[in-house]
């Protein structure tokens, strides 16, 4: 009996030592599972974390594309094309409108061509009528300067001075371009032949004077030589 027991307690020791022996090894095995999931989900995680950030890095580094806005649609508009009916074409007509045509510009031109015909009469009588101002401009200046070359040289007769005469005797004389005075005659005497003479002699002595003003080829003059004695 003792001998049984002792197998029986062996046994038994045996059994505990195996359970024990067996629940050390499976807590082992379940701590060695989960570092290893620990280790690779932390190693999954740092993955995860790398490729986040390579991500953002990359969409910092890439440009904005434009928005593009929608395009309106052109809508085209058709039109519808008329079709002409052919026109019957009046010939006759035609060549009326054409000569009508013709006459008014013939007549436009003929208006033209008389106006400008005219225009140059207008300038030409202009000018003609210049001409002859400024002439006889000159001619006044030349009389006034001639009488005052003729007071210059006169001489009173000493005779009719003792007498007591006077009067006024018109010469008329002509005087060439270049000045020359020709053809002295008295053309109204004074009472005094003394003083006719004198007049008549003034001229043919004096001779010569300024030529004439331009355009001017002779000149018919009658002037009047005073005789007059001062109080």
């Amino acid at each position: 009996m003792i001998k049984r027991s002792e197998d029986f307690s062996f046994l038994i020791g045996a059994i505990v030592s195996t359970l024990l022996m067996a629940s050390i090894l499976l807590a082992q095995n379940i701590k060695k599972t989960d570092t290893l999931k620990l280790s690779a989900s932390k190693t999954e995680s740092i993955h995860y974390v790398t490729i986040v950030n390579t991500r953002i890095k990359t969409e910092k580094k890439l440009p904005k594309k434009p928005i593009k806005k929608p395009r309106k649609r052109v809508v085209k508009k058709v039109e519808k094309k008329i079709v002409k009916k052919p026109q019957i074409v009046d010939e006759d007509a035609q060549i009326k409108e054409k000569l009508a045509q013709k006459e008014k510009l013939e007549q436009e031109i003929l208006e033209q061509l008389q106006k400008e015909k005219l225009a140059r009469e207008e300038e030409f009588r202009k000018t003609q009528q210049a001409r002859k101002n400024l002439l006889e401009e000159q001619k006044d200046i030349y009389l006034s300067e001639l009488a005052a070359w003729i007071k210059q040289h006169l001489k009173y007769p000493r005779h009719a001075r003792r007498m007591n005469q006077q009067g006024v005797v018109k010469i008329s004389f002509i005087i060439t371009k270049y000045g020359h005075i020709k053809s002295v005659k008295i053309d109204s005497p004074c009472p005094y032949n003394r003083l006719n003479k004198a007049a008549k002699m003034l001229l043919v002595e004096l001779n010569r004077f300024k030529p004439l003003p331009q355009n001017l080829d002779k000149w018919e003059l009658n002037v009047p030589i005073i005789y007059a004695l001062k109080d």
